[in-house]
């Protein structure tokens, strides 16, 4: 759990400690980050570490969070989900925090999802059963998405052919809009 303490911090000494943990766990998979590193790189104690974070767990859990807050500001609407996502995964590889992704989506969301599992079924989300046509259809294109992009790092050898299946799902998804 991130403690109060983070919080307290001035933005100056979070963005340190932020920075710490994105090089960290850029080079690092979470099972192979080390405490050591991220509070040498922070100029911070262990000891203060542990008063930001109960663990390693919950420092990537914070880091994570502000990445993708970050990612999902950007965008502007869900009208425009399939574009924006196609739009992100063309720049995906030049991103400064494209390696902290890579393992995101390669390990560390496994490890994070069977560690503490209740953060994970936070984050399904699943249909209701009185949705409507365009919630369906609004659902549809949101879990297609996020697993593209799970699989454009998963499967960098697929990226011509997740951005066809992008180009695919835009058309159905005019197709849909004006048949309604």
């Amino acid at each position: 759990m991130i403690k109060a303490t983070l919080t307290n911090l001035s933005a100056a000494k979070q963005e340190n400690l932020k920075q710490a943990l994105f090089l960290e766990f850029s080079n690092h998979p979470l099972l192979d980050a080390k405490v050591a590193n991220i509070v040498k790189q922070a100029g911070i104690s262990r000891g203060a570490f542990y008063t930001y974070f109960d663990d390693i767990y919950d420092a990537y859990q914070w880091a994570a969070q502000l990445i993708f807050t970050d990612i999902h500001t950007q965008l502007k609407s869900e009208d425009e989900q399939i574009a924006q996502t196609k739009a992100f995964l063309q720049h995906a590889t030049t991103r400064p925090d494209y390696n902290f992704l890579k393992h995101h989506f390669t390990v560390n969301a496994a490890i994070i999802a069977q560690r503490i599992p209740e953060n994970h079924a936070k984050q399904l989300r699943h249909l209701r059963s009185d949705a409507t046509d365009s919630a369906i259809q609004a659902w549809l294109i949101q879990q297609s998405v996020h697993r593209l992009v799970a699989d454009f790092f998963l499967h960098p050898e697929a990226q011509a052919e997740i951005m066809a299946t992008l180009t695919t799902l835009a058309k159905w998804q005019e197709r849909e809009t004006t048949c309604s």
